[in-house]
């Protein structure tokens, strides 16, 4: 799962690498040169798709989302743990059902390409896919471990 990390860690920092230098060419050509590059609007906004669907699977492995923690440790520690399973399998059946849309959309939008990059909108909506299998993936590991600490201690799962 480390590897899963990583590679969220490493494709969002290059993705927001290459914004930033995007970005800057852009406003350094439209403000300096008096010349802008068509494609630098729509790229970017494609990142910002990719960023997005890779940031939320990052979100699931860290617990960063927002939860309801607050009414959940209420419960008692045997009831936190029953709670975490069922958020984690529900999750998991969420991020089957993005990728069944991912899938649709890109079947759908595939042979449509953007307007200044001329590239199929399918590679751009692939995000949704990429982000649901990552989500997937994630969701799992937790419940994964979620079971295997129940042999160890009894309670939810806390950051």
């Amino acid at each position: 799962m480390k590897y899963i990390h990583k590679f969220e860690q490493f494709a969002s920092s290059v993705i927001l690498a290459v914004m930033t230098v995007v970005t800057f060419l852009a406003a350094v050509n439209r403000f300096t040169f008096n010349f802008s590059l068509p494609w630098s609007e729509e790229l970017v906004r494609f990142l910002v798709m990719w960023m997005t669907m890779v940031g939320a699977a990052m979100g699931v492995g860290t617990n960063e989302h927002v939860g309801i923690d607050v009414f959940v440790s209420r419960f008692p520690k045997g009831m936190q743990f029953i709670i975490a399973l069922i958020l984690d399998v529900v999750g998991m059946f969420f991020s089957v059902v993005f990728c069944y849309i991912g899938v649709q959309m890109v079947a759908k939008q595939y042979m449509q390409t953007s307007t200044a990059m001329g590239l199929s909108m399918g590679v751009v909506y692939a995000c949704v896919i990429a982000g649901g299998v990552l989500m997937f993936a994630e969701f799992a590991f937790k419940l994964y471990e979620c079971i295997k600490i129940t042999g160890k201690r009894k309670g939810a799962r806390h950051k």
